[in-house]
C-alpha cells in the first residue's frame, strides 16, 4: 500500500512539472510576443518594401545575454530604418523573481517588468540590402541541409538536439513575398544571425 502510495506522488509530481515546464515555455512565448513583436504587422504595406525582424532568445549561459529584436524596415522615398530593442535583463531572471510570489504570473505583467532599451539607427540602402542578400542566402543554406538531416534521422532514428536553447527567429516581407524560419541549430542561418546581431549592436552604442 506505501509503495502504491509513494509510486502515485512520484507521478504526480512528475505530471506537475512537465504541467509547469510547458506553462514555462507558453509563458516566455507570450511575454516576448508582448515586448518583441515577430511580425511588421504596423508597417504600410503599400509603401513597403522590404522588412525583416530577427528575435534572439539567448540560452542558459548568462554570457549569451538578453533577449532582443532587431527590426530593418525599407520604405518607398525613405532611409532604410533599423530597430534595436534589447531587454536589460533576460527574461529567465524576471520570471524566476516573479514565480517566487505568483507561480502563474500574468504575461502583461511580466511584459511591464521587463525594462527594454530601444534605438533606432540609420543605414544606407546599400547596407539594408546587403543584410536582406546575406539573411537570405543563410536561411536557403540552411534550408538546404534539411533534406540529407530529415533522410539521416529516418534512416537511423537518431536526431541532434541543442542543449543551450540559444534561438532566432525571423520574419520576412517583401511584396507578395512573406515567410516565418527560426532555428536553433548550428547554421548557416545562426552564424549569420550571430554576426548580424553583433553588428547592429556595435553601430547602437
Amino acid at each position: 500500500m506505501r509503495q502504491t502510495f509513494l509510486a502515485a506522488l512520484m507521478f504526480g509530481l512528475l505530471i506537475s512539472r512537465a504541467a509547469f515546464a510547458q506553462h514555462s515555455l507558453e509563458l516566455d512565448r507570450s511575454t516576448m510576443d508582448r515586448i518583441f513583436p515577430l511580425q511588421g504587422a504596423d508597417t504600410n504595406p503599400r509603401s513597403t518594401i522590404m522588412i525583416f525582424v530577427l528575435r534572439y532568445w539567448p540560452g542558459l549561459d548568462p554570457a549569451l545575454g538578453a533577449e532582443s529584436r532587431i527590426k530593418v524596415t525599407i520604405e518607398v522615398g525613405e532611409a532604410p530604418v533599423v530597430e534595436y530593442d534589447r531587454a536589460e535583463r533576460r527574461l529567465s531572471t524576471v520570471l524566476d523573481e516573479m514565480i517566487q510570489v505568483n507561480p502563474l504570473p500574468d504575461p502583461d505583467e511580466v511584459a511591464r517588468r521587463m525594462k527594454i532599451t530601444r534605438k533606432a539607427i540609420k543605414v544606407s540602402g546599400s547596407q539594408a540590402l546587403k543584410w536582406q542578400k546575406d539573411m537570405l542566402g543563410a536561411v536557403g543554406s540552411a534550408l538546404a541541409s534539411l533534406p540529407p538531416e530529415t533522410k539521416r534521422t529516418y534512416e537511423t532514428g537518431t536526431a541532434y538536439l541543442t542543449l543551450d536553447g540559444s534561438a532566432y527567429e525571423i520574419w520576412y516581407s517583401s511584396g507578395l513575398t512573406s515567410m516565418l524560419y527560426n532555428s536553433d541549430q548550428d547554421s548557416a542561418f545562426v552564424k549569420w544571425a550571430d554576426h548580424f546581431r553583433s553588428e547592429v549592436a556595435l553601430a547602437a552604442k
